[in-house]
């Protein structure tokens, strides 16, 4: 995978597919709701024009049509996972599923890690949907040296350490999978911040240095 600022056309460019040249593509007016799946990974950016932001797929404007996507059976809990069931089993849920959420007009679903990549690549060539792949990234606690902490302090090096640990081996394991749009991380993460005393106060200091 290649991630990278062009300065020059300020844009960020993401190649799911490190054969695909990294060059800016151009800009046009055209909008994708369910793309004719591909087997190569398209190449995904981030440019930003007068108008504002445009995401854009193998060169073309992609305006997404997504939502969050889970399956939980009545009867079951947050345990319940469907990819730990028999390949027949999540192969009709995902027709079930997927086939009305493309009638819906749905081209992209928003997941959590924990997805097989040849799940990803079967909703995408089957359905035309593509996957926005998500990692909590410590959002709901994390485990530091095998004591469970509830909440996450983003600033100790031993999280931050296992945190880019998790995201470079999530993108090791899913890069140059078809019908991976984008990877996600954390989720609404400010709200499982824990402050305490005059540390709110420094929010303001720290983001004008960071500015600087």
């Amino acid at each position: 995978m290649t991630s990278f600022i062009n300065p020059k056309a300020k844009a960020f460019e993401y190649f799911p597919n490190p054969s695909i040249d990294a060059s800016l593509v151009s800009a046009n007016n055209q909008t994708v709701n369910n793309p004719k799946p591909q087997t190569a990974s398209p190449a995904v950016i981030v440019k930003k024009t007068d108008n504002g932001y445009v995401l854009e797929v193998d060169g073309k404007a992609f305006f997404i049509n997504g939502m969050n996507w889970g399956y939980v059976p009545i009867g079951t809990n947050f345990n319940y996972s469907l990819w730990k069931q028999p390949d027949d089993l999540i192969k009709s849920a995902l027709d079930a599923e997927m086939s009305l959420l493309k009638n819906m007009g749905i081209n992209t679903i928003r997941q959590y890690t924990g997805i097989p990549p040849k799940w990803i690549q079967y909703i995408y060539e089957n359905y035309g949907i593509y996957t926005m792949l998500n990692h909590s990234f410590g959002r709901y606690g994390l485990t530091l040296k095998g004591n469970w902490n509830p909440n996450t302090d983003y600033a100790n090096p031993l999280v931050q350490e296992i945190l880019l640990k998790e995201t470079a081996e999530m993108v090791k394991e899913y890069q140059n999978t078809p019908g991976l749009l984008l990877f996600l991380l954390g989720n609404e993460n400010n709200y499982g911040l824990f402050w305490r005393g005059a540390e709110t106060e420094d929010i303001g200091c720290l983001i004008e240095q960071r500015r600087q």
